[in-house]
């Protein structure tokens, strides 16, 4: 008797209750090439004002107004274009979508390149009497408080736009790893509980790990990170260049470390990441603890990554539907 294969379903077999309506966003990918056109003629008077801060500070609003609003459909273009990408990472118009959404990015940071430094130029206490007498500058104060506080790590205008244009570069070691973990690696076929023959999928990855029979885990386990250990020697390739291009930003913007730069943006003192990174060495007592109270209650002489999921409550044991959940 053959056993029953459950294979991962295509998207266009998935019904569309479970996808996403990004008609929310554009109806179609013709309405996103309109904003597309938009802002591609909007970025040409954005240059009109490169140069003029310095000798009319009042342009300051007008600037900021322009910028946003390019921002603002920028960011939809490209929010669109991902979530497209990531409804089927094996979608090749999806992709090409949104690698013309990265590059209208890089192009619209290359473009305003010019405003953080030119603010940053206006002497301080001018900039104070723009931000009491401007009321149209109320709606960037923080924007405006956030680029003072950049002040120490914000370069030339001629090297901020160098920056800006090296951004898809910059970006390629997780577009790479990205294709590899989204559509490109593929996990093997396990047997379930009842026999039948599974493929593993990282959505059925936590249930597989839940269940009660301790081969079915550790199959799952073995599948999945099997898998991307298959891929090693290209994952780290991306890591090792991932970490050579936050080491080369950090050190351009004069950071003491990529700790800092990656913190920055947040506004996060570091003291912050190392009390988190204290916290939890003072109290690795309560996690031993807990391993060995669920080795005990599992009755397994070793445990193993794989059973740190499964419940060990015997009479709980329920599901719940998308449409309950919803």
């Amino acid at each position: 008797m053959m056993n029953n294969k459950k294979i991962l379903k295509k998207r266009e077999d998935i019904p569309e209750e479970y996808k996403w309506n990004l008609g929310d966003i554009y109806i179609d990918n013709k309405e996103w090439e309109k904003d597309y056109r938009l802002v591609k003629d909007r970025l040409a008077s954005l240059g009109s004002y490169r140069g003029r801060l310095k000798s009319r500070p009042s342009l300051l609003t007008e600037i900021l107004a322009v910028y946003s609003g390019i921002m603002e459909v920028a960011e939809k273009l490209f929010a669109y274009a991902h979530m497209k990408k990531d409804g089927d990472n094996t979608d090749t118009i999806s992709q090409a979508l949104l690698d013309r959404a990265q590059s209208l990015m890089v192009e619209t940071q290359g473009a305003s390149s010019f405003i953080i430094p030119e603010i940053l130029k206006i002497p301080v206490t001018e900039l104070k009497e723009l931000k009491e007498e401007d009321r149209g500058l109320k709606d960037y104060m923080h924007f405006l408080d956030n680029i003072e506080r950049q002040r120490e790590h914000v370069l030339t205008p001629e090297v901020e736009k160098i920056l800006a244009l090296s951004g898809e570069i910059a970006a390629a070691p997780e577009q790479i790893f990205n294709m590899i973990n989204n559509a490109d690696i593929r996990f093997p076929f396990i047997k379930d509980g009842e026999g039948n023959e599974i493929e593993v999928t990282k959505g059925r990855y936590n249930i597989l790990l839940e269940s009660r029979n301790r081969r079915v885990r550790k199959d799952a386990f073995n599948a999945l990170y099997g898998s991307y250990e298959k891929q090693k020697n290209t994952i780290a390739s991306t890591l090792n260049y991932s970490i050579k291009k936050d080491v080369f930003i950090s050190r351009v913007r004069n950071y003491p470390s990529c700790l800092h730069a990656a913190l920055f943006d947040d506004n996060i003192p570091c003291a912050v990441y190392d009390n988190l990174i204290s916290a939890v060495n003072d109290n690795l007592h309560s996690i031993y603890r807990y391993v060995s109270l669920r080795k005990k209650i599992l009755g397994v002489k070793q445990l193993h990554m794989y059973d740190l999921y499964v419940p060990v409550v015997e009479d709980i044991d329920f599901k719940v539907s998308y449409a309950e959940a919803k």
